[in-house]
């Protein structure tokens, strides 16, 4: 289970620099101030629930069945 979560978190932290490189070039690169701060709300608002959904679904997941599962 230590690896599954080592292995999400590495995934967690590249979905983060992700997040972060787009809202850079939403703040860096838009034309009009208005649709910029529309943009920058509308990504963080979805971002954030596709994180905070994401972090719950993985940490619902029974590990122990999934890998007796495997054991065949």
């Amino acid at each position: 289970m230590l690896i599954a979560q080592i292995i999400y978190f590495i995934i967690f932290i590249f979905l983060v620099i992700a997040g972060l490189f787009i809202v850079y070039h939403i703040i860096k690169y838009s034309y009009n101030k208005n649709a910029m701060l529309f943009m920058l709300l509308l990504f963080c608002s979805v971002a954030g629930i596709l994180i905070i959904a994401n972090l719950t679904l993985f940490f619902s997941l029974n590990f122990e069945e999934i890998i007796s599962f495997l054991n065949l």
